[in-house]
């Protein structure tokens, strides 16, 4: 068996060292031991509070990636139906023509069809960049070609601007709708094809609306007014134009 050999005055100059440093620590404050407990108390209690909130953390992380993507599902499902309505109600209003929402972002470049051709002969053309990202609406009454929205005419913007807010009201309906003198601008024609889509709509949403037009009135179920008489003095009256069909008036 081995014996273990101490060289004697190493071993005493460590120990002369060991007690050196004891000296220079000091005594032991039975108050540390206390402070010393408390203090691991506590850490383990805020470490598990930030093992928790790291938890939550990770949770919220995850619900708000599941959010995301059921929102950008639901999101492109709803663009797409509100996209098909649109030319529904465009192709009502206008007679025929074609019309899209585009989804634009700062790195797209809006062309038409008519665009890209004149490109490929002509290089110094210059394309429409969007600035921003939201939707881009192109239109093309009949006859036409097809044009961002700012490019057509005041009465053509009108038309669109009211096919796209019926296709709106039609994906997703409101419990009633309130419309003030909307086709104040229209002629008769395109307020008849007006009035036929607040028909269709009606069956969906209830409407209110304030108008001067004939068209408009005739697709009406009740109709509220104000009129004056001899003595100047104004009188409401509702008009049921059912009634007036079974019983030939309906004033009250």
């Amino acid at each position: 068996v081995p014996r273990l050999r101490l060289n004697l005055e190493e071993t005493y100059a460590d120990i002369q060292r060991l007690r050196y440093k004891l000296e220079l620590i000091g005594g032991i404050d039975p108050e540390i031991m206390k402070e010393y407990e408390e203090t691991k108390v506590r850490f383990e209690f805020l470490d598990g509070q930030i093992c928790d909130l790291q938890k939550a953390i990770r949770s919220t992380q995850k619900i708000v990636s599941e959010l995301d993507e059921q929102i950008e599902k639901q999101s492109r499902k709803v663009f797409l139906e509100i996209n098909k309505k649109f030319q529904h109600y465009f192709k009502i209003l206008f007679g025929g023509g074609s019309c899209e929402l585009v989804k634009v972002s700062p790195s797209v470049v809006l062309v038409s069809p008519s665009v890209v051709l004149s490109k490929a002969k002509n290089h110094d053309d210059t394309l429409e960049t969007a600035q921003s990202e939201g939707v881009d609406i192109l239109a093309t009454p009949p006859g036409k070609r097809m044009k961002a929205l700012n490019l057509l005419s005041g009465g053509e913007r009108a038309l669109t601007s009211i096919a796209l807010l019926s296709a709106i009201m039609d994906v997703n309906p409101s419990p009633f709708v309130m419309l003030d003198e909307v086709d104040a601008a229209l002629d008769e024609s395109n307020t008849i094809r007006f009035a036929t889509i607040l028909d269709e709509l009606s069956h969906k949403s209830q409407f209110i609306i304030v108008t001067h037009n004939r068209a408009t009135m005739e697709k009406a179920d009740v109709l509220y007014g104000v009129t004056m008489g001899d003595d100047g003095i104004s009188n409401l009256l509702s008009v049921h134009l059912e009634d007036i069909a079974q019983n030939g008036t309906a004033r009250r």
